[in-house]
C-alpha cells in the first residue's frame, strides 16, 4: 500500500510486485483516486476496486506482471496523488516488500512520476500494518495528453440547468458491406474493415429564443457505455446538419465514411467493457451565432481492436447521451423558462446557520429512535451515567441500522441535531457529558487505529520508468 504522485498526466496500464512464490495467484488492485492511502489503511469501504487478476508467481528476483489489458488503465492527471493497494488472499507473506526509512517520504521519482515509502499490510485489511515499507515492483505507464477543460462562464445572473439528449438516429457503416445495422444494439467502431458510427442528436429546444447563445452553453459532454475493451475507443468528429436514417444507413448511401469528414473534437482513450465513457466536446457549441443545432457525432477509429458501444436501440437505457449544461435568463427566454423552471436559484448561506434539537414527541413510540429509550442502556435515561470507559465501543457495536439515524431524516432519530452541516450524518448523536468529549475522541481514535507491533522480513527493489 503507498502513493505515488503523476508529474505530469499519465495513464497506467501494467503493475509488476516481487514475490517468493511460483504458484498461481489471485491478486486484486484497488485505488484511492486523488488521494492518499494514508487514514484508511485498515477500512476497505474506503477503497475503490479496481481489478481482479490471476497471475503466475515467477519467484523472487523476477517481476510478477499484471499485464497489460488485465486491467483498466488508471488516469492520473499531472500533480494529482494516487493511492495503490495491491493485496492477494493467499495465506503467507507472498509480496515481498524492502523496508522503509520514512513513511511518505519520495524514494523513486523521474520526469513524470514520483513513488512514496508505504506500508505493508496483512491479508485482511484490518489485520496488520507494517511501516514503513517501499514497494518492489514496475509501474508501466505511457504519458497521456489530458484536454483542458473547456473555460468557465459567469453565471451569477443565470438560471443554470442540465438536461439530457437522446440520439434521434444512431446506427454504425462498414466499408464494402451493404448490410442495415441501424436496428442493432450496438455501435462498432474500427478499422480494418473500417466500421464508423454516426448519431444524430437535436438540440435546438435550447436554442429558442436565445439571443445570446455562446453565454448559454456551459458545456457539452458524448457518454457512451463499452461494450469491449479497447486501447483506443475513437475519434469524435461533429458533422453539422449531418442526416441519417438508421433503416437504410449504409458506406455507400451516406458520405459519412471517409476519414476526412467532420471537425475532430475529442478522443475516447482505453475503454473497459460494461463501463460508462465521456468526452468534453464544447468547444463545438461555443462560437456566437453559429451553434448547431441538428448534428451528426461519428466516431472512427484507426485500430484494428476497435470499440463497441451501446446503441439506443434494443431497451437498454444505456444508449448514447449528450449531456448538456447550460444557463438562461428566464425574463428574456421564456421558450427555456417553460421548459426548465423560472424559480430563483438558491444561494449559499453567507452565514453559519443555527442548529436547533430535533423536536421530540412527549410519548415517543419506542422505534421512534433506534434504541428503547424507556429501557435501553444507552437511553436518555442513562446518558448521565455513560462514560468513556469502554461504553463508546460497546455503542459501535450495537447491530443497528445506522443508515437509518441520519439528521433531516424525519424518522427514527436520536433526540438532538448533533449534525452541523448540510450534510447527511452516519454517526450515533448520543449526546456526551461535555467534561468527557476530548477523553470520548481519544478512546474513539485508539479503537479505530491499534497500535501494531507485527513485523515481515522485505527485501529487493527494482523499478522501471
Amino acid at each position: 500500500m503507498f502513493d505515488i504522485k503523476a508529474r505530469s498526466d499519465i495513464e497506467i496500464s501494467s503493475l509488476a510486485f516481487n514475490t517468493w512464490s511460483v504458484e498461481t495467484l489471485d491478486m486484486s488492485l484497488y485505488i484511492k483516486n486523488d488521494g492518499t492511502y494514508k487514514g484508511i489503511e485498515d477500512d476497505l469501504s474506503k477503497w475503490t476496486w479496481w481489478a481482479n487478476v490471476t497471475v503466475q508467481g515467477m519467484g523472487l528476483g523476477n517481476p510478477t506482471i499484471l499485464e497489460q489489458r488485465s486491467f483498466e488503465p488508471i488516469i492520473v492527471k499531472k500533480q494529482t496523488k494516487l493511492g495503490i493497494y495491491l493485496t492477494t488472499s493467499t495465506n503467507g507473506a507472498i509480496m515481498r516488500l524492502s523496508k522503509g526509512e520514512v513513511e511518505g517520504r519520495p524514494f523513486e521519482a523521474n520526469n513524470d512520476l514520483v513513488i512514496y515509502e508505504g506500508v505493508g499490510k496483512r491479508y485482511p485489511i484490518d489485520s496488520g500494518t507494517i511501516r514503513p515499507r517501499m514497494f518492489n515492483g514496475h509501474i508501466g505507464y505511457v504519458p497521456i495528453n489530458i484536454p483542458t477543460p473547456s473555460p468557465t462562464i459567469e453565471t451569477s445572473d443565470l438560471w443554470v440547468a442540465n438536461t439530457t439528449f437522446a440520439p434521434l438516429q444512431d446506427t454504425y457503416i462498414q466499408r464494402g458491406k451493404t448490410d442495415i445495422v441501424g436496428k442493432k444494439a450496438q455501435l462498432m467502431v474500427r478499422s480494418k474493415p473500417d466500421r464508423v458510427a454516426l448519431m444524430k442528436f437535436d438540440i435546438r429546444p435550447l436554442l429558442i429564443g436565445t439571443d445570446n447563445a455562446p453565454d448559454q452553453i456551459l458545456s457539452v459532454k458524448l457518454r457512451l457505455y463499452s461494450m469491449s475493451q479497447s486501447d483506443y475507443g475513437g475519434l469524435v468528429s461533429i458533422i453539422p446538419g449531418g442526416n441519417i436514417n438508421e433503416k437504410t444507413a449504409t458506406w455507400d448511401t451516406v458520405p459519412y465514411g471517409s476519414e476526412n469528414v467532420g471537425t475532430p473534437l475529442a478522443s475516447f482513450r482505453s475503454v473497459w467493457p460494461y463501463k460508462w465513457y465521456e468526452v468534453d466536446i464544447t468547444e463545438a457549441f461555443r462560437e456566437e451565432g453559429n451553434i448547431p443545432g441538428v448534428f451528426l457525432l461519428r466516431i472512427s477509429s484507426d485500430q484494428e481492436n476497435g470499440a463497441i458501444y451501446r446503441a439506443r436501440d434494443g431497451g437498454s437505457p444505456n444508449g448514447p447521451q449528450l449531456v448538456v449544461n447550460f444557463a438562461y435568463e428566464p425574463s428574456s427566454n421564456k421558450a427555456l423558462a417553460k421548459l426548465y423552471g423560472s424559480n430563483a436559484p438558491s444561494q449559499s448561506p453567507t452565514v453559519r446557520p443555527e442548529w436547533a434539537d430535533a423536536v421530540v414527541p412527549r410519548s415517543p413510540d419506542r422505534r421512534y429512535f433506534n434504541y428503547n429509550p424507556r429501557d435501553s442502556r444507552y437511553g436518555p435515561r442513562e446518558w448521565d451515567n455513560i462514560w468513556p470507559d469502554g461504553e463508546l465501543a460497546r455503542l459501535r457495536r450495537l447491530r443497528l441500522d445506522i443508515n437509518r439515524n441520519r439528521c433531516m431524516n424525519g424518522s427514527r432519530q436520536s433526540p438532538q441535531n448533533l449534525c452541523e452541516t448540510d450534510a447527511k450524518c452516519e454517526e450515533f448523536h448520543q449526546p456526551r457529558p461535555r467534561v468527557s468529549v476530548v477523553v470520548s475522541l481519544l478512546v474513539l481514535l485508539l479503537e479505530c487505529f491499534p497500535l501494531q507491533s507485527n513485523h515481515l522480513h522485505l527485501h529487493f527493489l527494482f523499478i522501471q520508468h
